[in-house]
């Protein structure tokens, strides 16, 4: 949960962001892709408490067999950590699209037809089950605090989430520096394509340096061509996975089967 105060701020920027769709765009969120969002982002709460108690009981654990301690260091350790940090969200977020059975969580974010701060609430259900959240506790074992680790991952994820608008033009030298809604617009617009960009949580050093990096050319709209609606949440939330289990199925033979079950925790 967010403190009061970044829940205030998103509150304001999502009612600035409905006021320039209805009277810049002349348009408004489709309501039923809305209700869709408000109940998948129910289900997210919910299953959240789990995804909580795994995450931080973890990381307190390995945290116990760090290998070096910074905690004297100040705030070159906030400094070191939220770029640690960072990073880290760039592997979990680039993996996440790269890697079948965690894509099969992520998917629900990249589900809404319409880039904006409501769809940033859709996040799935099954990310206790999908094993991603191990990628994080590499911080614990490296030394980074409870405190600083969990104090960053709440900066990154609040400030990523306030990047899904189409309200907000270029930034001009930002957009070299720091993942801006223009940047994020390029990420969700090529979700369908074989050539994925712009996976970093707040800076964008990470995509330059790992060649994932683009910037926007023309507006692009938030989303991929041709993209139909799914209003079912259900459907959206656990579309891949019955899909993996239909192709499971009709793969005959241990070892195809075996082969196929490797193919959905590779890195394609």
């Amino acid at each position: 949960m967010y403190p009061l105060p970044l829940i205030a701020i998103f509150l304001v920027l999502l009612i600035a962001e409905l006021t320039y769709l209805a009277v810049k765009r002349r348009g408004w969120i489709d309501s039923r892709e809305l209700a869709s969002s408000g109940f998948i982002f129910v289900g997210y709460k919910l299953s959240n408490v789990l995804n909580g108690i795994i995450i931080t009981g973890l990381y307190f654990f390995f945290y116990r067999y760090r290998i070096l301690n910074f905690e004297t260091y100040g705030i070159l350790l906030w400094v070191f950590g939220f770029v640690l940090l960072d990073f880290t969200y760039y592997i979990h977020h680039r993996l996440s699209h790269s890697v079948r059975w965690l894509w099969a969580h992520h998917s629900v974010h990249h589900s809404s037809t319409q880039l904006t701060l409501i769809a940033s609430l859709r996040q799935g259900w099954t990310y206790s089950i999908s094993g991603a959240w191990m990628i994080w506790q590499f911080n614990a074992i490296l030394g980074i605090p409870p405190t600083v680790a969990f104090t960053c991952m709440g900066i990154i994820f609040f400030y990523h989430s306030i990047l899904h608008t189409e309200a907000v033009p270029k930034l001009g030298v930002l957009e070299s520096l720091l993942q801006t809604p223009a940047n994020h617009r390029v990420h969700h617009f090529n979700q369908n394509k074989k050539s994925h960009h712009n996976f970093g949580g707040i800076l964008t050093v990470f995509d330059r340096l790992l060649g994932t990096d683009l910037r926007e050319q023309t507006p692009s709209a938030g989303v991929s061509e041709n993209a139909t609606p799914i209003y079912d949440p259900f459907k959206i939330v656990f579309s891949e996975y019955r899909l993996m289990a239909y192709e499971f199925l009709s793969v005959r033979g241990i070892k195809p089967r075996l082969q196929f079950i490797a193919t959905i925790f590779t890195p394609r």
